[in-house]
């Protein structure tokens, strides 16, 4: 659990972070938490800037802290005029080949699809458990058209969401043709179990290449707050964006918000990951008890009335 926010005035940026990380436990032991871990790092060794991390400590293998540290260090002396410019630098410098070779890069889109595949491996236990319970016998020729119905809608619903901005057509087929045996080999390992339809084989392979380009993100993802003023800003400007990872040298990552002071706005409170707590102080009352109390509220009124 995460619990960061960022308070901007006219004068200046504040950032501010819990210290703890919880990682799961192997066998029946509690999860471990540390109180000590570093969230908050000066982007530059000059100028105003911080970055904020939440979520995922690590981005392809590699601990967040690491990644600032060498992007300080490749960054010097060197200043911008404006925020956004460290921020493009930033995620220009997460694809640098050096850094995160191409083999740490398929490695990591491995994981990322063995996990999405996994995800869907459990909606269809669930559905078949669910036909089982409701006394159907399933044999082969009964379960494999259920598998294949649960993957096409799966894939359906992948479709809906956006794509991401990285992610054109020409790298999109690039995808298609360059993973075949990396979806083969994630099917294979995932699915080793069931005998799949050649249009299940299609719907995963499809599967495969709308997840990896589109706004569908799990475990791995980080949050990454940039905040600060470029040489040419009288006033605090904040970037948030979510990233789990890169296909081919392009980012999978979503611009989630941009925010800046001006003459107008005075001020600002800005929450990130578990955000209960901040609402809570500022509005005098948790946010899911106050939902809870106007709904009850609301029913209790529309209930009394003719």
């Amino acid at each position: 659990m995460t619990a960061e926010v960022c308070v901007m005035n006219r004068l200046g940026i504040a950032l501010a972070a819990d210290s703890a990380v919880t990682l799961p436990s192997r066998g029946d032991n509690e999860n471990k938490i540390y109180t000590s871990v570093d969230k908050m790092f000066n982007l530059s060794i000059e100028a105003p800037v911080g970055v904020m991390i939440f979520g995922n400590a690590s981005y392809l293998e590699l601990m967040w802290e690491t990644i600032v540290k060498e992007y300080r260090r490749r960054l010097g002396a060197r200043r911008y005029d404006f925020l956004r410019e460290y921020a493009d630098d930033f995620l220009k410098f997460l694809t640098d080949a050096e850094v995160f070779p191409e083999d740490v890069q398929n490695q990591h889109v491995s994981k990322l699809v063995h996990m999405y595949f996994g995800h869907i491996l459990g909606r269809i236990e669930k559905r078949l458990s669910n036909e089982v319970q409701q006394s159907k016998e399933l044999d082969e020729e009964t379960f494999s058209p259920i598998i294949t119905d649960e993957i096409s809608e799966v894939l359906s619903k992948v479709k809906e969401f956006p794509r991401l901005e990285e992610f054109d057509k020409a790298t999109i087929s690039k995808i298609r043709q360059g993973f075949r045996a990396l979806f083969r080999e994630a099917r294979d390992n995932v699915f080793k179990d069931f005998k799949l339809e050649p249009s299940a084989i299609r719907y995963l392979n499809q599967i495969g290449v709308e997840f990896l380009t589109r706004d569908v993100f799990g475990p791995l993802e980080s949050g990454v707050v940039i905040a600060g003023f470029g040489e040419k800003e009288f006033f605090p400007r904040l970037y948030f964006f979510r990233i789990d990872g890169q296909v081919l040298g392009k980012l999978r990552m979503v611009r989630e918000l941009e925010t800046e002071l001006s003459a107008e706005s005075s001020a600002s409170v800005i929450p990130f990951a578990q955000q209960e707590m901040v609402h809570t102080f500022m509005n005098g009352i948790d946010p899911e008890f106050d939902q809870f109390v106007r709904s009850t509220t609301h029913q209790s009124l529309v209930g009394s009335c003719p």
